[in-house]
């Protein structure tokens, strides 16, 4: 009996954590609300910051620093 099993090496692996395997909105809202801090900024509502998860860290700070700073990006 002969075996199909190659053997391979794993180099990387990545997972997608903004709610695909954890629910990470929490730490991502903190993140953002250290950020604009940093800057002096109001955060928005937790629930604006929420509703971007999923557009990318540039459409994040564009939108959240869009207030302040026209063309942030």
């Amino acid at each position: 009996m002969t075996s199909n099993i190659h053997a391979f090496s794993i180099d990387l692996i990545v997972f997608d954590l903004d709610g695909t395997l954890v629910d990470t909105k929490d730490d991502i809202v903190a993140a953002f609300e250290w950020t604009l801090d940093q800057y002096e900024i109001s955060p928005p509502e937790k629930a604006q910051i929420e509703g971007l998860v999923g557009t990318g860290v540039q459409d994040y700070l564009r939108e959240l620093f869009r207030p302040t700073y026209p063309d942030p990006l």
